[in-house]
């Protein structure tokens, strides 16, 4: 029986897939055994079916029934080596608590506008299930063009007591019931649950009426609810009546609800702003994440307003957008840059595609790959598939045979539901992934074995005949004579004494033959009338690390088996070997393991230790026509690498002509690859596949070659910034920056500021997290980086305002967020308000002083550097201690003494950076900004409290002793605020570490707080302090109130001249304190015995301040010594050397620092006032201030006047000037078509030394403005 009762869920599927390679057959033939209608108490059909978020599970609503059925997706093994999954119901609805009466789900309604008369087929109803199926929901639509009323959702018995209607109707599985909110139950709109279903998501567009009081006071807001499902409580509801605004111009209520299903994708919500531009939102903050422009030629919205279907990738950082004309667009979600378009390719629009209906857009899981459906038309039984590849953005498969009731899994999975009458079915698709090579039968092809004597043998297509061999082990005439190219071709040149050669003919004309090397496997195609050509090329780099260094060196290939599988492809065994003398061990470096099968590019390669100096893996060679792929391409950049190392290396084997003619050909064939991919194939430098892009591996090979090859690919335009780890820190340009690349790092920084010209929000996301690595290694790169992008402007035109110079100022686009706050949150709320109260007054007093008429001429400028101001989240081994220690509070307080060492990169470079960099006016803006937004309220503010301790201190010490009890008062205060400085001075210990003590603004803040605290503490005791501790105590109040107003800059210019001074002499006051000890010690043993009583030189101390005096002149004390020879001798030197030599010396070096510090006091002002805003964020700020997106936004803008601009443009054109003279001159030494063939050599210093003179005058420049 229990046989019996599987058999009827059971779901064998054996799908047929078309050998053609561009039309697969993607429907399955489903075995399944009939179900019998006693298994399930009803029968039903299927209007509807919807997967659960993670895909395990889906659900199914019949309405004219009123059921619901849960079904869970098992594995059934595996069956012909592939996993067979089957549907099971798990639930369904109860007549007597959750079954719905029955109702039409389909219905047909005609346009909102008269003119179009034509009637469509759709629903108003949506349907959601949150994942391991715990919730199943349903809701009704209402658009704001609609009159009709809805028609609820009512329940066949409904319980006493409680409400029959339902808008939204939701089930849990385990209670067998409806939930029932009162709220809940009247909302309207599309529904969704989020990836983790701790969030239930509901859209609602519609005019609000009084069957809806919950929403708000007025008829014209509509809200996004984001509610919980652990409560069902709303966590917060956004306002999106611009949303609603757009929608009004769709004119047919179908495309309407299309569109707002559309809009709510994981975690985001988008919608379309102008035809041209979409903007995505966060649904957990109501924040703009970015905005997206679509490609010429296209449009998100057409003249009959059809929607264009929108995906997040699972990593969610790309969006792919389908639009109405059947053009595929992926952007980047930071930045909003357009990473591949299907118009790039033809730049034109697919006429099969436009007049298709577009159903259903999905990422598959290897977020290289989008599945796209549609129909051609509302009555269609089919529909057709397309497989997308999102760096092309080619159709890589489709199909047309598709049921028109089929749902894809939305995980990317390659299974599909369809659902006909009572049953949904289960499908499986054929989609792109990497070949796998173990699952695959393979026929050994041939061998390959080293001899160290060398050796050079050619083998005929699929057999073992030897067409060549040397030397001559056979009697047999080799059908291949010596001067044949497939015999003389040399493939690793550098072994002139032993060469090793085995060549096997791939094919049987003998066109395209694979060679195996001591080092190399290389595949070259022979074609009559045409010379050998390179098509793929492979070495195995061995990253060895020996202490604090490492270095590449490339492993041998001791024996290789060719094998062919089934299907045609040719795969190489491969056995190497480390060298024993390298001291190289697989076990202890760092192989590369394979990445995932699910990653088309990367070739499968198995890596496996046998001992402790071998190792071996399987190399899936290329198909005949392959070209351009990401696995051809970053090995023939790991090739030109070793052979750049063999270059240097073996330099004099390769010096005679013979040699050095065969290794330029395999050099230059080697760089034809990467040559030709930069130009047929740029697409394939942005893939990043196990944290590497082909241009990374360029930088990381490191030589001239590779340098040059970069230079190509960024001339094309088609390098897009990207990042390599989830962590968002590893780049291209930081990886240029690690390893030294001085020329690379300088054209990654040129092309970036050449494309923020045109775009100047998203070309520089990489160089943020690399910024302070690029100010230490390249101070003067950094310096140039910051002009170029200083005065960018957002737009042309030139507008008129009442701001100062450089006014700056944030763009913060969210939608209003309404939330239910606890008493806390609602403080912090009132907190937050009354912050933005004050700067609202600050702002209305500063528009007092203005001019009242907007008479200066701006232009409104951005700085391009994307959360320079952002601080990155907690990190999560900081916030899981808490939840399991026993003290939590002080838990939570360490984790925050902690986290101040955790930085935002403007932080980073204010404490850290050189104060040129300050008075670029990018940073002056980022300065502005900051200090009108936060920074002045909170330093006035503790300029204030300081004034106020320093009062309490000064006043207590100055009161006589008969008034002990406002004398005790007035150290109480002191002690109490002071205690609070001090805490300060230990955060700031914690967060600086060794650089605190460096810095002697800190060393005067510690010491203002701690003599004062300790003079207090002694009054308190009534004791008296002493009279140096009380002396030291006040100067140092005193000193520190001067340097508290740094933050204006008539004070702060002065300051910043002092300390340049004191650094500047600090050696020449030492050689001079040196000279005044020394001859107050020699007096004072000269006069201490036959001197007079009483003489100021008896005791060494007063000696000391004798010889100081005689710095200002006063001899006094030596008065009656004039008859002493010796005296006088010594007085005379000292009075020289000191007097007139050092004072001098030391007065023409303070008039230097005054003369260069005007230039520059500005910048350090500025660099003051930095540090300042940088201390208070990192010391006053909690972390949930610091998240606040109106105190640090991910972008500044602000004002400029255009003469400035105009000032900036003229060095940048003097610049481009010259750099496009030194390029005329390089152009005219080296061949066009192939620039990298130049060896290395001299040459390449001459190109340092240029490029080193270039900058040399930048920096000058900068200097000058």
């Amino acid at each position: 029986m229990e046989e019996n009762q599987e058999k009827k869920y059971s779901l064998i599927q054996t799908p047929s897939f078309n050998s053609d390679d561009d039309y697969i057959n993607m429907d399955t033939n489903v075995e399944m055994t009939s179900l019998d209608y006693s298994s399930l108490p009803f029968r039903q059909v299927i209007d509807v079916v919807t997967f659960s978020p993670n895909g395990e599970h889906i659900a199914t609503y019949a309405s004219k029934e009123g059921k619901l059925v849960i079904w869970q997706i098992k594995n059934r093994g595996l069956y012909e080596e592939r996993a067979i999954s089957k549907i099971e119901p798990i639930w369904h609805s109860n007549p007597m608590s959750t079954d719905l009466k029955p109702r039409d789900y389909w219905e047909y309604r005609k346009s909102f506008v008269s003119s179009f008369t034509q009637k469509l087929r759709m629903t108003n109803i949506d349907f959601a299930l949150s994942n391991d199926g715990k919730y199943v929901a349903l809701s009704l639509i209402k658009l704001p063009q609609d009159e009709e009323d809805l028609t609820a959702f009512e329940l066949v018995h409904p319980p006493p007591n409680k409400a029959t209607k339902f808008y939204t109707y939701i089930v849990k599985r385990s209670r067998d019931r409806p939930v029932f909110r009162r709220y809940l139950m009247r909302l309207t709109g599309t529904i969704k649950f989020t990836e983790d279903s701790e969030s239930f998501i509901i859209c609602n567009v519609e005019n609000v009426e009084n069957n809806n009081n919950f929403t708000s006071q007025t008829d014209e807001i509509k809200f996004i609810y984001v509610i919980s499902t652990d409560s069902w409580k709303i966590r917060h509801k956004l306002v999106i009546n611009n949303f609603t605004d757009t929608l009004q111009v769709i004119p047919h209520p179908w495309s309407q609800i299309n569109t707002v299903k559309n809009s709510l994708l994981p975690g985001h919500f988008i919608f379309v702003e102008q035809w041209d531009t979409a903007l995505l939102w966060s649904l957990s903050t109501g924040q703009l994440v970015s905005r997206f422009k679509c490609v010429q030629n296209d449009s998100f919205l057409d003249a009959d307003a059809s929607p264009t279907l929108f995906a997040l990738s699972h990593n969610q950082q790309m969006l792919a957008a389908w639009t109405s004309k059947g053009v595929l667009t992926i952007f980047l979600c930071e930045g909003g840059l357009v990473f591949a378009s299907s118009l790039h390719n033809t730049n034109k629009i697919d006429e099969s595609l436009t007049n298709l209906n577009k159903l259903e857009i999905h990422w598959l899981e290897d977020d290289e790959h989008i599945i796209t459906t549609c129909s051609t038309g509302t009555d269609s039984t089919e529909n057709c598939v397309q497989i997308w590849d999102i760096y092309t953005c080619e159709i890589v498969k489709k199909a047309n045979n598709i049921q028109s009731t089929c749902l894809f899994e939305p995980n990317g999975k390659n299974i599909y539901v369809t659902f006909k009458d009572d049953l949904p079915k289960l499908h499986e698709i054929e989609t792109p992934k990497s070949y796998q090579i173990q699952n695959s039968k393979q026929k050994i092809v041939g061998k390959h074995n080293f001899l160290e004597s060398g050796f050079n043998k050619i083998y005929e297509y699929n057999s073992k005949e030897l067409l060549y061999e040397y030397p001559s082990g056979s009697k047999n005439e080799s059908m291949l004579h010596d001067d044949h190219p497939i015999v003389e071709l040399r493939i690793e040149p550098w072994l002139i004494y032993a060469p090793i050669k085995s060549g096997f003919c791939l094919d049987p004309n003998r066109e395209r033959v694979l060679f195996i090397g001591h080092y190399t496997v290389q595949i070259w195609i022979f074609k009559n009338g045409e010379p050998p050509r390179l098509q793929f090329i492979w070495c195995r780099p061995v990253k060895n690390k020996i202490g604090q260094t490492s270095r590449m060196i490339y492993a041998t290939i001791e024996d290789a088996t060719l094998r062919r599988t089934d299907d045609g492809r040719y795969v190489v065994a491969l056995r190497c070997q480390v060298n024993e003398q390298d001291h190289r061990s697989p076990s202890k470096v760092n192989i590369h393991q394979p990445p995932e099968l699910s990653k088309p590019p990367i070739r499968l390669m198995t890596v496996v230790v046998e001992s402790e100096n071998i190792f071996r893996f399987d190399l899936l060679l290329p198909d005949e026509n392959e070209s351009g792929t990401f696995d051809i391409v970053s090995n023939a950049a790991r090739s030109l690498g070793y052979l750049a190392y063999i270059e240097r290396l073996n330099w004099i084997q390769i010096s005679s002509k013979s040699i050095r003619d065969h290794f330029r050909k395999l050099l230059t064939q080697c760089q034809t690859i990467i040559y030709d991919a930069i130009h047929n194939h740029s697409h394939v430098f942005n893939h990043i596949v196990d944290g590497q892009s082909p241009l990374e591996i360029l930088i990381k090979v490191d030589c001239s070659y590779a340098d040059k090859l970069i230079k190509e690919h960024l001339k094309t335009d088609k390098h897009i910034p990207r990042f390599h780890d989830p962590d968002r820190t590893k780049s291209a340009l930081s990886r240029a920056i690690n390893l030294g690349k001085t020329e690379v790092v300088h054209l990654l920084l040129d092309y970036y500021c050449r494309r923020c010209e045109g775009n100047p929000i998203s070309w520089t996301i990489t160089v943020v997290p690399a910024f302070a690595s690029l100010r230490t290694v390249y101070p003067d790169f950094a310096l140039e980086f910051m002009r170029r992008i200083s005065y960018l402007p957002v737009r042309d035109d030139i507008i008129r305002t009442d701001q100062e110079e450089n006014y700056a100022y944030a763009k913060l686009e969210e939608l209003e967020r309404e939330a239910e706050e606890n008493l806390w949150q609602r403080l912090m709320t009132w907190w937050s308000k009354s912050e933005k109260e004050i700067d609202r007054q600050i702002e209305s007093a500063t528009e007092l002083v203005r001019i009242p008429h907007k008479t200066h001429p701006a232009r409104e400028c951005v700085v391009p550097l994307p959360d320079f101001t952002v601080y990155k989240p907690t990190p999560k081994s900081m916030q899981e201690p808490v939840e399991t220690s026993k003290f939590p509070l002080m838990r939570r307080i360490w984790n925050y003494m902690l986290h101040r060492k955790h930085r935002s990169p403007f932080v980073e470079e204010a404490l850290s950076g050189r104060y040129e960099m300050f008075g670029e006016p990018a940073i002056e803006a980022i300065i502005n900004f900051k200090w009108r937004k936060f920074a002045r309220i909170r330093a006035f503010f503790l300029l204030s409290a300081y004034v106020f301790y320093a009062t309490a201190f000064l006043f207590g010490v100055s009161i006589k002793e008969d008034n002990i009890i406002i004398r005790k008062i007035a150290m109480l205060i002191v002690l109490f605020i002071g205690s609070a400085y001090f805490g300060l001075e230990l955060m700031q210990m914690f967060g600086q570490l060794g650089s605190y003590w460096l810095n002697p603004y800190n060393l005067l803040d510690l010491a203002h707080s701690v003599f004062p605290m300790v003079v207090a503490e002694q009054y308190l005791r009534d004791e008296k302090p002493s009279e140096g501790l009380r002396g030291t105590a006040m100067m140092f109040v005193y000193l520190n109130f001067i340097l508290q107003l740094r933050m204006f800059r008539n004070i702060g210019v002065p300051i910043f001249i002092i300390f340049q001074i004191f650094r500047k002499v600090f050696w020449v006051i030492v050689i001079l304190g040196g000279m005044v000890f020394a001859f107050a010690h020699i007096l004072h043993i000269l006069l201490r015995d036959g001197g007079d009583p009483g003489s100021d030189f008896d005791k060494y101390n007063t000696s000391l301040i004798s010889v100081y005096l005689f710095l200002v002149g006063e001899f006094g004390p030596v008065d009656n010594l004039k008859e002493r020879v010796t005296i006088i001798v010594m007085i005379v030197v000292f009075t020289f050397v000191s007097a007139i030599v050092l004072l001098n010396v030391l007065i023409a070096l303070m008039s230097d620092v005054v003369t260069e510090t005007k230039l520059s006091g500005k910048q350090a002002w500025l660099k003051q006032k930095a540090e300042i805003i940088a201390e208070l964020e990192m010391y006053t700020f909690t972390p949930a201030q610091r998240r606040r997106k109106d105190y640090f936004p991910s972008l500044i803008y602000y004002f400029a006047n255009p003469d400035s601009i105009k000032r900036y443009e003229k060095i940048d054109k003097e610049e481009e000037e010259e750099k496009s003279k030194e390029e005329s001159e390089e152009k005219q030494s080296e061949d066009v078509n192939h620039p990298l063939q130049k060896p290395e050599g001299m040459d390449d210093m001459s190109e340092v030394k240029r490029s080193s003179t270039l900058k040399l005058k930048r920096g000058a420049t900068l200097k000058l403005i």
